[in-house]
C-alpha cells in the first residue's frame, strides 16, 4: 500500500501572517517552506504520496481548520506541520533550540512519530535539545491522523538564525523529518541523508595538535560545546569577548579541532578567535 503524507509549512509569506518574523524582519514561512519542500523531496525517494496542505506559493495563510481538512479528505497516514520557533522577537543568545510537538502524552502513535523524528532532528540541526512536547494545536487536533509539529530553531536567537539562513541547513531538517516519517511507517531508511549542520562544515584547520596549551582569550565570539563530538553536542554558549579560559588539550575532530577546558567543555575556535594570554 502506497503510504501518503500531508506536508505543512506553518503560517504564510509575505506578510500575509501578523508577527511570525525574526527581528530583521524575514518571514518564518520563508524557512518554513525551504524544510517543506526538502521533506516532500525526500519522502518521493520512499515512494511516498505527498499533499501540501499550505498555500505552496506562501501568498495566502490557509486557515488552520482547513490544512486539517485537506489532510484528513485526502486520507494521509502522517500529517507534519514545519515550524519555527520565536520567544521575544528581540535578538538574544539566552534561548534557543529543536523541539517537536504531538497532542498529548496519551497520543500513542503521534507521540511515537515525534520521538522519532524529534532524535532524527536533533542530529541533523546540531541545536539544543528541547524535547519532545505536548500542545493543543488546531492542526494537531484536528487531524485523524498521527500528527506532529516541528520547531526547528528559534528566529529570535542569535545562535539559531545563522543557521536558519543556510539553506543546506533548512534541507537537513526536512531530510531528517522524512527518514523518521519513514522509520515510522516502517520503511527502511534510504541511503545516507545526514547534512552536517552549518557552523560544522568548514574544513579549515583550527588549531593543530600541537599549539600551546594554557590560558586563552576570545577576541572574537565562538561556541562552547558539552562535547566533544559536533553531532551529539550541545553549544552551552557563545563566548563573548574578553572571556579567559584555561586549554587543557586541543583535539582533532574530523578536519576541525577542539580546544578542551578546564571545566571539561570545549571550544571551537579558529585562530582569529582566541589568542594565548
Amino acid at each position: 500500500m502506497t503510504m501518503k503524507v500531508a506536508v505543512d509549512a506553518g503560517h504564510g509569506g509575505f506578510g500575509v501572517t501578523p508577527g511570525k518574523r525574526t527581528p530583521d524582519g524575514e518571514y518564518e514561512w520563508n524557512f518554513n517552506n525551504k524544510v517543506a519542500i526538502a521533506v516532500i523531496e525526500r519522502l518521493h525517494q520512499y515512494g511516498i504520496q505527498t499533499l501540501r496542505t499550505d498555500d505552496a506559493t506562501g501568498r495566502t495563510d490557509v486557515a488552520l481548520s482547513t490544512r486539517a481538512k485537506r489532510a484528513n479528505n485526502w486520507g494521509a497516514n502522517v500529517f507534519v506541520s514545519c515550524h519555527h520557533n520565536a520567544n521575544t522577537s528581540v535578538w538574544s543568545n539566552k534561548w534557543g533550540g529543536t523541539e517537536t510537538f504531538s497532542l498529548s502524552a496519551s497520543a500513542t502513535k503521534a507521540t511515537k512519530l515525534a520521538n522519532i523524528v524529534h532524535k532524527r532532528l536533533v542530529k541533523a540541526t546540531g541545536l539544543q535539545n528541547r524535547g519532545v512536547k505536548h500542545a493543543n494545536y488546531q492542526v494537531l487536533r484536528d487531524t485523524s491522523m498521527p500528527a506532529i509539529l516541528t520547531e526547528g530553531g528559534f528566529m529570535d536567537s542569535t545562535i539559531d538564525i545563522k543557521y536558519m539562513r543556510n539553506s543546506a541547513w533548512l534541507a537537513s531538517q526536512g531530510y531528517a523529518i522524512a527518514d523518521g516519517i519513514a522509520e515510522y511507517l516502517g520503511l527502511k531508511v534510504i541511503g545516507s541523508t545526514t547534512f552536517t549542520p552549518a557552523g560544522n562544515t568548514n574544513t579549515e584547520k583550527y588549531y593543530k595538535s600541537n599549539a600551546p596549551k594554557g590560558l586563552y582569550r576570545v577576541i572574537k565570539e565562538c561556541g562552547e560545546y558539552d562535547g566533544v563530538k559536533f553531532n551529539e553536542s550541545k553549544r552551552i554558549q557563545t563566548l563573548k569577548v574578553g572571556t579567559a579560559f584555561t586549554v587543557t588539550e586541543i583535539i582533532k575532530v574530523g578536519n576541525v579541532y577542539r580546544l578542551k577546558t578546564k571545566s571539561k567543555t570545549y571550544v571551537t575556535a579558529k585562530k582569529e578567535n582566541v589568542e594565548k594570554v
